[in-house]
């Protein structure tokens, strides 16, 4: 590999899509229990609360890769004005929307989400399908009435709304349940972290980098995760463009130091 060469994959490996399978454990347990509602739909609700980086796009990516035929994750980057979230639901499921009264379900949706094998919905980031405060009432109530109509309908939503979250409350059934996740993890898991991401690094991208005295790399002021999943990042970089002889076509790291993590 010449320095060019290493160069283009330094920032593959800092903007490109590597994520571990969890990254404490909190996410595990988390990861673990969200399975099991797949594996064995009970017709939940799941709210995932948490800041940006603690985790939820990651975790939510993983269902759908783990379980393709049983989930689908509803996306919406672009935003549309004049959709209500029942359009988003009949467009995820490629079903023509056809004239409806607002506040009913198309027959379609319901007989589809009757017979498909993907009863699981997954919505990252909520407030994307939510074009006025009208609809917030819309959204929970139209997965209440799924709900009650699918019995094995499951949904896992994420949101730092507040009024979104107040509403899931609001709407919530017995089986319905809220996780909020931390965004801080403790000096044990940060090791174990920093060991999983060098190793899973190496082996995706073919690489043989020495793992760094990671005492010398430990956080002093935060174990926040998008913090620490950037450092980690960043210094694997550093000893990755040193081995491979790519330091001295740029003038500094800062040169790749516009990253952003999105965990």
């Amino acid at each position: 590999m010449n320095p060019s060469q290493a160069i283009k994959v330094a920032r593959e490996v800092l903007e490109g899509d590597f994520a571990l399978h969890y990254f404490s454990d909190e996410h595990l347990n988390l990861m673990q229990r969200l399975e099991e509602s797949l594996r064995s739909p009970k017709g939940e609700v799941i709210l995932l609360q948490g800041s940006a980086g603690c985790g939820i796009t990651t975790l939510l990516r993983r269902l759908q890769t783990q379980y393709p035929t049983a989930t689908l994750m509803l996306k919406g980057d672009i935003y549309i004005g004049y959709w209500d979230f029942v359009d988003h639901l009949c467009d995820a499921f490629n079903i023509r929307r056809g004239d409806y009264r607002k506040k009913l379900l198309p027959a379609h949706l319901l007989r589809v989400l009757s017979l498909t094998k993907r009863k699981a919905l997954l919505i990252d980031d909520l407030d994307i399908y939510i074009s006025n405060e009208d609809e917030l009432g819309q959204v929970f109530s139209t997965i209440r009435s799924l709900s009650a109509k699918v019995p094995e309908f499951t949904a896992v939503l994420s949101t730092r709304n507040k009024q979104l979250i107040n509403r899931f409350f609001k709407y919530s059934q017995a089986n319905w349940w809220s996780h909020s996740i931390q965004q801080r993890i403790s000096l044990e898991e940060y090791y174990d972290f920093a060991n999983r991401l060098w190793e899973g690094l190496n082996e995706r991208y073919s690489l043989d980098v020495v793992i760094a005295n990671l005492e010398s790399l430990e956080p002093r002021n935060s174990l926040n995760l998008q913090d620490v999943n950037r450092e980690l990042r960043l210094h694997y970089v550093e000893r990755f463009l040193l081995q491979y002889g790519a330091m001295g076509l740029l003038s500094n790291l800062n040169d790749l130091n516009e990253y952003e993590s999105y965990v």
